[in-house]
Order: structure tokens, then sequence, then C-alpha cells
């Protein structure tokens, strides 16, 4: 499902600038999305996953400082969240491949 979701959501071709997507998950730590962003965000598409106890949501959005997918782990109604700007978006699935494969490959000793 992941993977259906980064192939839907390619990154866009400009040059938005993550560092203010990286400042807001910062400062949105532990309380949710920053008030001033929040209202601002447009829902682009989303996913929901689970795996085991874990839920995972995949929200990809926009606002003022460009496209981002905001990945949310639940657990047990703990929440931590981790913003990756849609210009790094190819590169974040990449390193997942490369684990995937790795995984995979050291399953199959």
């Amino acid at each position: 499902m992941l993977w259906d979701f980064l192939k839907r959501n390619k990154p866009p071709s400009g040059n938005g600038s993550p560092r203010e997507d990286v400042r807001s998950a910062v400062n949105g730590r532990g309380g949710g999305p920053r008030p001033d962003r929040a209202r601002t965000d447009k829902l682009i598409s989303s996913a929901r996953v689970q795996i085991e106890r874990k839920q995972f949501f995949f929200d990809f959005k926009e606002n003022a400082s460009g496209k981002f997918l905001r990945i949310t782990e639940d657990v047990g109604g703990h929440r931590d969240t981790i913003i990756v700007p849609a210009t790094g978006l190819q590169m974040f699935r990449e390193s997942l491949d490369r684990i995937i494969a790795e995984d995979v490959k050291t399953a199959s000793r």
C-alpha cells in the first residue's frame, strides 16, 4: 500500500523548500501540527495501514511551503509523526526499497 501511495503521489518538479516542513514537524511534535498550519494544509491523498499493533497514517498534503508526506505512527494512543517533503519522496522510497531487498535476502538464508 505504501508503494502504491508513493507511486501515485510523485514529487513535484519545482524547487520547493523542505526546510519549512521540517520546522513544522519539529515545532508540532507531541502536540500535532502547528495551529497556524493546520487550517491551511490541504489534504491531497491519504492511506491507513495496520501492521501488528501499530497503525500508520500516510497523509499527502500541501500548504504554502509546498507538498509533503506526513507519516504518523499510532501505538496504543501514542503518536509520533515525521514529515517528508515531496522533493525527497523518491529518495525516501529508494532507501526503503534497498532495506526491503536486504531483508528479503537475509530472510532466505
